[in-house]
């Protein structure tokens, strides 16, 4: 069985992190909460959202073998 389409979203690249766990198959869906707080993870379901054809282009371009980019997304 596999598992759903989703993403891991840490806060940077200091140190260890829990990564929070979204789904992005089926809706768009927070699974695990890791370090992010409720507010971090508020913004974090909004920008994928608002983000998604874009997030998902880049899935179907490493399933392809392509280069893919990575997405820094940055919200104040």
């Amino acid at each position: 069985l596999q598992e759903r389409l989703h993403l891991h979203i840490i806060k940077g690249k200091k140190g260890y992190q829990r990564a929070a766990k979204i789904w992005i198959e089926n809706g768009i869906e927070a699974f695990e909460q890791g370090d992010l707080t409720n507010s971090e993870m508020s913004t974090a379901l909004e920008v994928i959202t608002e983000h998604l054809p874009q997030i998902l282009e880049q899935i179907e371009r490493f399933k392809n073998g392509e280069k893919v980019e990575i997405l820094n997304i940055h919200r104040l």
